[in-house]
């Protein structure tokens, strides 16, 4: 299989694995203080990949240029990015949190026209950001009674806050890391951004909440460490090294609804028509928003 064939099955790959982290991580977190939950799942991840790679003919230079981009877009995508993701899914349902997700690839866009000289924005784009504002601004409308409740609110604003990050992390990870071995980045990141999560751990009294994990927040930490970090996470920067950056960013198109179908069926999470044209048209904003970035060939490589 060529290398470009093998990206677009990583991607595919991550596209259905991530859809069903929202739900395995809503599980894990019921009863597992988030930000140990996010630290020990992507630590062991990390761990994990490194101790496979030496026996798979990958190979990586270990060297201050190589480690500190990949240490940085690791605190940015995992650290931050996941571990604020993780935490908003103690107080919001799941998808939710995955439809607010689906704003990444317009962030990844709008980031990378303000940060590279040239890039300007048309008509395509701008309504791309209507429309994925509108989407918004429908799921604000539909969770309006909730965001009275304080911890709701901060659910929403931190899941905001962490789809952010992640976006300007892949950007990041995109321009500095692209010369290093793709399998390597994305073990350090693991590494680099679930040692980020359980320092904060540390200040967020989670450690006094350990003795009742329930089994089923294990399960889905086994899950998540193998399945949704170390494999998944190791597709991304495999795709992300081969395929523009705006392409993979698409995997957002399909983890919602996977997640939103999911929380449903699993956890009985409600399914409003308001919430149904809020995702159609933040859905069509990013494709707007790719398709105007796509017209204009700005580069994000």
């Amino acid at each position: 299989m060529s290398k470009k064939n093998s990206a677009y099955a990583c991607l595919i790959f991550i596209c259905l694995v991530w859809g069903t982290t929202y739900l395995f991580t809503r599980v894990a977190v019921a009863s597992f203080p988030a930000f140990t939950f996010s630290g020990i799942r992507n630590v062991a991840a990390g761990l994990l990949l490194l101790g496979v790679l030496p026996f798979t003919g990958n190979r990586f230079t270990w060297t201050r240029s190589a480690i500190l981009p990949n240490v940085l877009a690791g605190m940015m995508i995992v650290g931050l990015g996941n571990g604020l993701i993780t935490w908003s899914v103690r107080f919001i349902p799941s998808g939710l949190a995955a439809m607010i997700c689906t704003l990444m690839p317009v962030l990844i866009v709008l980031l990378s026209l303000l940060t590279q000289q040239g890039g300007r924005v048309n008509r395509m784009i701008l309504t791309g950001i209507a429309f994925g504002l509108l989407g918004m601004g429908f799921i604000f409308h539909d969770n309006l009674k909730d965001l009275g409740n304080p911890e709701y609110a901060a659910g929403m604003g931190v899941a905001f806050a962490g789809c952010l990050s992640w976006s300007a992390g892949t950007l990041f990870s995109r321009t500095r890391t692209a010369h290093t071995n793709s399998f390597y980045n994305a073990a350090l990141q693991l590494l680099s951004g679930g040692i980020l999560t359980l320092v904060l751990s540390l200040f967020s009294g989670d450690w006094s909440h350990l003795s009742g994990i329930k089994p089923e927040s294990i399960a889905s930490l086994v899950y998540l460490i193998v399945v949704g970090s170390s494999a998944a996470f190791a597709a991304y920067q495999y795709a992300l090294n081969a395929l523009p950056v705006g392409l993979v960013a698409t995997y957002a198109y399909v983890n919602p609804l996977i997640a939103v179908i999911l929380g449903y069926a699993v956890l009985s999470e409600k399914i409003t028509g308001i919430m149904c044209l809020a995702f159609v048209l933040t859905i069509a904003g990013v494709y707007l928003v790719n398709k105007g970035y796509q017209t204009k060939k700005i580069s994000v490589s």
